[in-house]
C-alpha cells in the first residue's frame, strides 16, 4: 500500500464546496476501535437497520488522518471522535461545532489505500478498473 497523508498545519477554515452524500448510507467516521485499543477510521454503510464498519487499513499515513480529524474535533467540539469527508482530490474535510457547519481543512490523503471490509477481504476506494457510468457501486 502506497499511502501518504499531508497535514495542514496549522488545519483551516474551509470556505470552499463542501457537500456530504444526503442521507446516511455511507460516511467515514473516527470510531473507537476496541481490537486496536485507540481512535481509527471506518467508513459505515447501512443496510436498512444493519451498519456494516469498513476500517482503514493500519498505515502511519491513516495513523497521521486520525490524529488530524481528533485534534479538530477535540478543539472545536471538545471530545475526539466523528464524521469527516474525503473529496475527490483526498483533501480530508472535518465538519465540527455544535450544528457541524464548521468545515475545517486539515489535509490530504494521496495514493492507494484500503479498506478492511466486513468479511475480511481488502478494498480500495480509490480505484474503479472496470467501471462504466451507470454501473452499480456496491462499496461503501
Amino acid at each position: 500500500m502506497s499511502c501518504c497523508f499531508r497535514p495542514a498545519r496549522p488545519p483551516k477554515e474551509w470556505k470552499g464546496r463542501y457537500g456530504r452524500i444526503p442521507g446516511d448510507l455511507s460516511v467515514f467516521h473516527i470510531r473507537w476501535d476496541w481490537t486496536r485499543s485507540r481512535f481509527w477510521p471506518t467508513a459505515e454503510r447501512k443496510y436498512g437497520q444493519w451498519t456494516e464498519c469498513y476500517w482503514f487499513e493500519d498505515h502511519a499515513a491513516i495513523q497521521q488522518l486520525t490524529e488530524s480529524v481528533n485534534e479538530i474535533k477535540l478543539r472545536i467540539n471538545g471530545q475526539p471522535g466523528g464524521s469527516f469527508t474525503l473529496n475527490e482530490w483526498g483533501q480530508v474535510l472535518v465538519p465540527a461545532g455544535w450544528d457541524e457547519r464548521q468545515i475545517y481543512y486539515v489535509g490530504q490523503l494521496e495514493g492507494t489505500w484500503h479498506l478492511r471490509a466486513p468479511g475480511g477481504q481488502l478494498v480500495c476506494l480509490t480505484g474503479s478498473a472496470g467501471l462504466r457510468c451507470g454501473d452499480p457501486w456496491d462499496l461503501p
